[in-house]
Formats: C-alpha cells, sequence, structure tokens
C-alpha cells in the first residue's frame, strides 16, 4: 500500500508539475515546510511534526493590479480515484488544511524571503491554490459548484484561495495547447485586460506567458498570439461553456471590446462547436453586431481534437 501510495503521489507531482509550467509557474518552489503557529487548531499537534508542507510556492508581481505583489500558495491534492460522490467532506479537510497553512506563512521566513525577490510592490497578498484533480478521465464532473455548497469554518482566516479540479484544469490545458496550436510559431502569451488598477505606464503589462492567478478558474481565457516576422496580431478567446447562440454574443461582445482595433484576427473557441449544426446560430448571431466588418471576420473554432470538426 505504502508503494502504491508513493507511485500516486509522484504522478500527481508530476501532472501539477505540468500543469504550472503550461500557466506559466513553472519557476515555483517545490516541497517548502513552515512550522505551524497553532499546532492545536490546526490539528498539527498530533502528527509529531507540527509543521506544514507546502507543496509549491511563488511570488509575482501582479499584471493586473499596480504596486501589488502575490505569493502563490498551491497545495496539490491527487487521487488514483473518482472524486466522491459527496465531496463536501473532503472538499472542506483541503480547503481547511489551505486556509491554514497561509495562516502560519503570513508568519513565516519563508514569507520574509520571498518578500525580498519581488520589487517594485507596495502591498502583498498571500493567495492558495486548491489544484485538486484526480486520475478519473471519465468523469466530467464540475466539482467546484457541487463543493461550494460545503460549510467552512468561520474561524479560518485566509485571502483568497482559488480551486481548481479536472475540469478546470482540462480547459486551461486545452485552452494554451490550442492557441500554441492556432499559433504555429507566432508568439503565445495570455492577454492582461485593462482592470482600472493597472494604470502605470512604468510597470504596465498587456501581455505574458504568466497566467494571472485571478483568471486561474475563469470560464473564459483570452490570448495574444503575435506574428515574429510582421505586425499581424490574433485575439484568441476560449470558453468553457458548450456552444450556444447567446453564449457566442456575449464572447462576440468581449472581444470586441478587447480587440479595439490592435489585431488583425479574431478567434473564439468553444468546447463543442459543430459547424454543420450550429453555423446558422452564428449567422444568426453576427447579424446582431452593426460592426459588420467585426462580425463577418470573426472566426468561431472548437478547440476539442476530433477528425470531423472544421472551423469557420
Amino acid at each position: 500500500m505504502g508503494e502504491w501510495s508513493k507511485k500516486v503521489g509522484e504522478v500527481g507531482e508530476s501532472i501539477a508539475s505540468v500543469f504550472l509550467e503550461t500557466v506559466g509557474w513553472g519557476a515555483a518552489q517545490h516541497g517548502v515546510a513552515l512550522s505551524c503557529l497553532r499546532s492545536e487548531a490546526h490539528n498539527k499537534s498530533a502528527d509529531g511534526r507540527g509543521t506544514h508542507g507546502i507543496d509549491y510556492l511563488l511570488a509575482r508581481r501582479s499584471p493586473l493590479v499596480d504596486g501589488v505583489g502575490q505569493n502563490l500558495v498551491i497545495s496539490v491534492k491527487f487521487s488514483s480515484e473518482p472524486y466522491p460522490r459527496n465531496p463536501n467532506a473532503k472538499f472542506k479537510e483541503h480547503f481547511s488544511d489551505l486556509a491554514h497553512t497561509l495562516e502560519c506563512f503570513k508568519h513565516s521566513d519563508a514569507r520574509n524571503r520571498l518578500l525580498q525577490t519581488v520589487r517594485g510592490v507596495t502591498r502583498t497578498q498571500d493567495v492558495g491554490i486548491l489544484l485538486w484533480i484526480n486520475n478519473d478521465r471519465q468523469g466530467s464532473d464540475d466539482i467546484i459548484s457541487h463543493a461550494s455548497k460545503a460549510i467552512l469554518p468561520d474561524t479560518l482566516s485566509y485571502e483568497a484561495i482559488y480551486v481548481v479540479d479536472n475540469r478546470r484544469a482540462q480547459f486551461v490545458f486545452n485552452s494554451v495547447h490550442y492557441a500554441r496550436k492556432v499559433g504555429n510559431g507566432r508568439d503565445v502569451a495570455f492577454f492582461y485586460p485593462d482592470t482600472g488598477k493597472n494604470v502605470n505606464p512604468m510597470t504596465k503589462e498587456t501581455h505574458g506567458t504568466f497566467l494571472p492567478v485571478e483568471h486561474i478558474n475563469s470560464s473564459v481565457l483570452v490570448f495574444r498570439l503575435a506574428d515574429k516576422s510582421s505586425s499581424e496580431r490574433t485575439l484568441l478567446l476560449s470558453t468553457i461553456e458548450p456552444f450556444s447562440e447567446v453564449g457566442l454574443k456575449r464572447l462576440m461582445g468581449l472581444g470586441q471590446s478587447i480587440s479595439q482595433d490592435w489585431c488583425s484576427r479574431v478567434i473564439l473557441a468553444f468546447p463543442d462547436f459543430d459547424k454543420l449544426h450550429h453555423g446558422n446560430m452564428v449567422q444568426s448571431a453576427k447579424g446582431c453586431f452593426s460592426n459588420a466588418t467585426f462580425a463577418n471576420g470573426t472566426e468561431i473554432h472548437c478547440y476539442e481534437d476530433d477528425f470531423r470538426i472544421t472551423n469557420t
């Protein structure tokens, strides 16, 4: 049993490492231990160690808010089994463990050392990411929606925790790899929108290979594809939501707002777009936009691989 647990742990680490590389977090420290400051409250007094283990730890200046640094405290929970039928108890356990780690991290030497590595910030956030994934390739449950009903202890102290399940991780992975496929040698980067809080021209970033933590479980990912030998730019938006005419209109509106004439091509990618069944809905949606040049030039794609798929 011990060997199997070890193997499961190694597979989980490998999957997590690939995922972090995919979102530009590959420089994270791995396997950081810190002392627990509240061993009884955090249920650490009985384990004989009195420590918290951080699977991955990364510090970065936020590209969305001027002057804000972010310490990303990443907890990986990987299993060979599917999610439990009723996930609330296990979710509460994983979430509470990460919240306790964040509480002790705030007063740790590890945090103090990280503060020295990020320049040009006036405030630092400690952000938790719970990467709760498993080896079930058949299930497609939205575990986040189910687990959101869990009642968490009101004694937990944390700034922010983001949860990534199989569905969200697969969406991010598929989107990034499809952007690279469409890019075909172009520079592929995440697009950083104007938030009203990233206005400093000295530090402003419009794109990069680092996915902002605020977007890690977003239903829409935005990419900038840049040709290396010309000024050609492509805007690609991918969504986790299945295709619908209403969803297409919403995504087209977002694309039109973001593009602002800086790109020559706009692509909207869905997980299940089918030209045969959805073609008329595409034409109907495009007819609702007064900017015919933008609407008619917008391409609708499917980012899931299937030999029958043709994009428009």
